[in-house]
């Protein structure tokens, strides 16, 4: 089985999500192959929006009350962090992550620092705290992110997700190089998605390519030419975020 997870930090359904989505795995003892995509909701210098003072977002969040309840999380619907942080330096770490092999542990991190502890994960000295804990090099990890050397990567992974995959909201989840529906955002729901998934066999060919499949060897090295540009604000979700997800802004 394969997972591809198109997700933004800032999302609170994409935690939700991966959460409900971890516990319904372990519990069918399923050790998929799963590629984290980042996926920038509001790129710069789009300005940021202000969720904690939204009241129709806050009516949203709604149906992720009992889900955190089940799975135990403790997490702030909205987090008061005014405005909403731009995840571009988060999301450059990443990939430093990834190449130290801790992609897992920082997204574990980001995710909860912004929805349980409150912090401001656009802020780098925030962040550089972050990778500290997560066990990475801090010294590296800022030169990276001051120097820009994941920042094309990034660009071409939003454009990949926009593009090529026509994500409009996320948390965007292939299985098996299909689409799923997520409404409930529970351990029940996943498992059993999965369980309908295991009877059926996508071939490899027809699934999404991964961000690591796509880019060019310039790319890795940090020589794209493109950039994120503006892409259009969609109207998938009233205020940005719907009871499905979050979508761009």
């Amino acid at each position: 089985m394969k997972i591809l997870f198109v997700s933004d930090y800032v999302c609170p359904y994409c935690l939700v999500a991966k959460e409900a989505m971890g516990e319904a795995l372990r519990e069918l003892n399923l050790e998929p192959e799963i590629t984290w995509h980042p996926f920038e909701l509001t790129v710069e210098p789009k300005p940021r929006v202000d969720t904690y003072h939204d009241e129709e977002r806050k009516a949203h969040y709604q149906v992720l009350k009992e889900p955190c309840r089940e799975l135990g999380l403790d997490m702030k619907l909205p987090p008061f962090v005014v405005p909403r942080p731009y995840t571009r330096l988060a999301f450059e770490g990443y990939f430093y992550a990834l190449e130290q092999g801790k992609g897992e542990s920082y997204n574990d991190l980001m995710y909860k620092a912004y929805f349980v502890e409150e912090q401001d994960i656009g802020d780098l000295e925030v962040l550089c705290r972050l990778a500290k804990a997560a066990g990475l090099d801090e010294e590296a990890y800022q030169k990276a992110l001051e120097t820009g050397v994941y920042s094309d990567k990034l660009k071409e992974a939003n454009r990949h997700a926009r593009e090529d995959l026509q994500v409009s909201h996320v948390p965007t989840i292939y299985v098996d190089g299909t689409e799923v529906t997520v409404e409930k955002y529970t351990k029940d729901e996943f498992l059993a998605l999965f369980q309908e998934c295991l009877k059926k066999e996508t071939p490899e060919d027809e699934a999404p390519a991964a961000l690591e499949t796509i880019l060019p060897e310039e790319a890795a090295d940090g020589n794209l030419d493109g950039d994120g540009g503006d892409e259009p604000e969609t109207s998938v979700h009233a205020g940005g975020c719907g009871p499905t997800g979050c979508s761009i802004f």
